[in-house]
């Protein structure tokens, strides 16, 4: 039977609309601190990755294997109930609810 994984992001200041998301899992979730991210804004990097709570906590985030229709296996990377928070030295802290990036094989 397939399992899925389930993304719920409350809406809140840094992400207004919130989300909601499911994605069939291809393999287990495992911690993952550091991600290529390439924000609409700039600048792309190695940015340093964690999840998000209401209550204020940052915990490691989480990557795990998903089917992906239009690119086949990728990695779903979550956070908290207030998504995931990005860093690069140097720039202002960005929010996303998830990323979706390609494996590194």
């Amino acid at each position: 039977m397939p399992r899925f994984i389930d993304v719920v992001v409350q809406a809140h200041a840094a992400l207004p609309d919130g989300f909601v998301g499911r994605w069939k899992a291809a393999g287990e979730p495992a911690p993952i601190d550091r991600v290529w991210y390439e924000p609409d804004d700039g600048p792309d990097g190695d940015y340093g990755v964690q999840g998000a709570w209401r209550d204020g906590r940052r915990t490691p985030a989480q990557q795990v294997r998903i089917d992906d229709s239009a690119a086949g296996v990728s990695l779903l990377v979550l956070g908290g109930d207030w998504g995931l928070r990005l860093q690069l030295d140097g720039c202002p802290e960005k929010a996303e609810p998830y990323l979706i990036v390609a494996p590194e094989d």
